[in-house]
């Protein structure tokens, strides 16, 4: 990678969820059997490009705790930060968490619109949008950026998508 663009930041959007059983609030909502084959599809595909994360902010709901064990990561892992503003968050959130820098390996996982949004404003210099986020940016779909290293340059059109992992399930 370049000086600029000297580390990688990951975006994962939460894997397929349930619909809500009645009497259950979004925040509740875990996987569903799509989602978990999602999650093993993504972590071999994950462990196979030799992705590691050193940092991981998540939203605290109970899919996006499920889409971390999904991907091999301990609820107790010290490298987990929850946090509650990327639950119905929009892409201010995501700037305003990743604006003092982010560690080279950091992965968030959150959920649309505001991840998607935010992926968007962030890689402005993608050509179109990429086929694989035409219909929107699926569950289950890894964005892997390259992002500037200086606290304060993450701002719209500072990134470069290297590249999108999906799941081998839609």
């Amino acid at each position: 990678m370049s000086a600029p663009f000297a580390q990688r930041l990951y975006l994962l959007r939460h894997f397929h969820a349930s619909p809500p059983m009645p009497g259950q609030s979004d925040f509740q909502r875990d996987l569903d059997t799509r989602g978990m084959l999602q999650a093993r599809s993504l972590l071999a595909k994950t462990g196979t490009a030799g992705l590691e994360f050193s940092k991981v902010f998540s939203s605290p709901s109970a899919r996006t705790r499920a889409t971390l064990r999904g991907m091999g990561i301990a609820e107790d892992d010290s490298r987990i930060e929850f946090v509650d503003a990327l639950y119905d968050a929009d892409e201010a959130v995501y700037y305003d968490l990743t604006c003092q820098g982010v560690q080279d390996g950091t992965l968030i996982v959150g959920h649309n619109p505001g991840m998607e949004d935010f992926l968007i404003s962030l890689c402005r210099e993608v050509d179109g949008v990429p086929p694989a986020m035409a219909g929107g940016l699926s569950t289950g779909v890894l964005a892997v950026l390259q992002v500037p290293r200086l606290a304060g340059a993450m701002r719209p059109g500072a990134a470069r998508l290297e590249k999108l992992l999906l799941p081998d399930i839609a």
